[in-house]
């Protein structure tokens, strides 16, 4: 069975300045993103808390090397 990672709770909301830090640690969120930040701040944000430096590498089709699976 696979191990959980322990990195914490990420919290995604529109209220980041309501909520503060203090609030946020107190109850374990390790981050608070704002939605208006994007997505691209979210995937660093997780990325770092599970400390994955890059994406994988894409899996290639297996009957055509030049395409990847996801296509």
């Amino acid at each position: 069975m696979p191990q959980p990672h322990n990195a914490g709770d990420v919290l995604l909301t529109l209220y980041k300045n309501v909520l503060g830090s203090a609030l946020a640690s107190a109850v374990g969120v390790k981050a608070i993103i704002d939605k208006t930040e994007g997505l691209d701040k979210l995937v660093a944000c997780v990325r770092s808390l599970l400390k994955i430096e890059s994406a994988p590498e894409p899996l290639h089709h297996p009957l055509n090397p030049n395409r990847n699976v996801a296509e």
